[in-house]
């Protein structure tokens, strides 16, 4: 039963249209070959949820002021959940369908699908691993499109992705010398829109680490070779080998070296431009406690110089997060690598994302997160700078901000949430800035073990001085969820 349920949800979408590809056939066939010859043994919770909204907006196209059109929407949202847990299995797998009728707008009635899948099966116990991911979700097109994080306006600036992936893979510890980790792996990110390039990844990562006969000299060795090969357009290809170092200094503070070489290939729009050179860092790190570390490395690559921060702590009330990083990268390796839904199971419909492109890019992010807990309540901040470094076309795309969630327990069946966010996106270094805005809150109250309902409100609104871009939009709702 299991199995068939598996496939009436999944499969059928990764078989059809454009996902007739070798890579989402070997998907596919992996796929089932892990559950089918796993089914027995495994421990398997299954949870399907059925959602039905209805909203009222005054905005429902996002268009400016002037032009906006208002509506009533209903939202029928059947999903699944699936986890499976065994000896050689472990399976998560969400999956929502969003169906959304509009009342004046029934031309534009639509049909919208998120999953979320994450697979992992021991082939050999303790050596040989395969691991398969697939995830489906709407993304923008360009980095300046509509946004809009309820997924409900009618807009073309919008188009499907669908990733699938299989990596097999090997770990094996050295005695206490060292442990040793190789993976590869195939992926295909499928676009739905017709004028987007489909892109094939084929990965290697290779490591092998000090093990637990360096007490003190840590080391760590590593290597991967990123390969984008797009269906139309020139290809990419990122190879980085190094070596981190790592020695005791002064109670929990450690010196930091790494050296190691890259080679890149992707297209420039300087032909004569260095793609591959020398990587070196020097920095330290501090780690007083179990639950509090920090490292900051600083050096030099061949476009210039580079830097890697790294800070988290976990307190009794709150934890703290802070990351920068910087690498080259291109759309279709972020989108790969973002989730489709958030811990609570909820589709996330990114905002900080890249225009859908081939073009590489050298992306600089700085972020932060802070977690407030309470017996009662949750507060979340994140603030965020992102700067995209395009290297054909040279344009500068910028992107910064701040979000805060807050989720509070009223009483043992009643919780409320609020949320807002501000981003300012620059698309480009002439082209006007463009700040979002949003903020909601809802209440929701348990009416049975298996029965919830809800009402939210949410306000959305865009300042940009290009003609015509600014909108805003309010929406109010209620909606009741039953879990199966």
């Amino acid at each position: 039963m299991v199995v068939t349920m598996v496939e009436s949800v999944l499969m059928k979408e990764m078989i059809s249209g454009r996902g007739k590809t070798a890579i989402n056939r070997i998907f596919v066939f992996s796929l089932f070959c892990l559950i089918y010859s796993n089914a027995l043994a495994v421990s398997w919770h299954i949870e399907p949820v059925a959602t039905l909204k209805g909203s009222y907006t005054d905005n429902v196209t996002l268009e400016s002021n002037d032009l906006a059109e208002s509506d009533f929407i209903t939202e029928i949202l059947p999903g699944i959940h699936i986890l499976a847990d065994g000896n050689r299995l472990d399976l998560d797998l969400d999956y929502r369908l969003q169906h959304i009728r509009y009342y004046d707008h029934g031309e534009s009635n639509k049909t919208q699908h998120a999953l979320g899948l994450r697979a992992d099966f021991t082939v050999v116990e303790d050596l040989f691993f395969v691991e398969a991911t697939s995830d489906y979700t709407q993304v923008p097109v360009f980095s300046s499109s509509v946004r809009d994080p309820e997924n409900i306006a009618i807009t073309d600036d919008v188009t499907d992705i669908f990733t699938n992936s299989i990596s097999p893979y090997l770990v094996h510890e050295f005695g206490n010398f060292a442990a040793g980790r190789l993976m590869y792996t195939i992926r295909r990110v499928n676009y739905k829109d017709s004028t987007t390039s489909d892109v094939d990844h084929r990965v290697i990562n290779a490591g092998l680490g000090s093990g637990t006969g360096f007490t003190k000299f840590r080391w760590n060795l590593t290597y991967s070779d990123r390969d984008a090969e797009p269906e139309i357009g020139t290809s990419s290809r990122f190879k980085i080998a190094m070596a981190d170092l790592r020695y005791p200094l002064y109670k929990r503070m450690f010196a930091i070296a790494k050296l190691g070489y890259e080679k890149n290939t992707y297209s420039l729009s300087d032909a004569s431009t260095k793609t591959e050179g020398e990587v070196w860092g020097l920095g330290l790190g501090w780690a007083p406690t179990t639950r509090t570390s920090m490292e900051a490395v600083f050096g030099k690559r061949y476009f210039g110089n580079a830097a890697n921060v790294i800070l988290t702590h976990e307190g009794s009330l709150f934890t703290v997060s802070a990351l920068y990083e910087e690498d080259f990268t291109t759309g279709s390796f972020v989108d790969a690598g973002t989730p489709t839904f958030d811990e609570n199971g909820n589709p996330v419909y990114g905002i900080d994302r890249p225009s859908v492109s081939t073009e590489v890019y050298l992306n600089k992010r700085m972020s932060a997160d802070l977690v407030y807990s309470l017996s009662k309540s949750e507060i979340t901040f994140t603030l965020f700078d992102t700067k995209r470094e395009y290297q054909v076309t040279g344009a500068v795309d910028h992107v910064y901000g701040g979000d805060v969630v807050w989720d509070w327990t009223l009483s043992s069946r009643t919780t409320a949430t609020f949320g807002a966010f501000w981003h300012q996106t620059a698309p480009f270094e002439e082209t006007p800035r463009i700040d979002d805005f949003y903020g909601g809150v809802r209440l929701e109250r348990s009416l049975s073990p298996s029965l919830t309902g809800g009402a939210d409100y949410s306000f959305l609104k865009r300042d940009t001085e290009t003609d015509g871009g600014s909108y805003s939009r309010n929406r109010v709702g209620a909606y009741i969820t039953l879990v199966f």
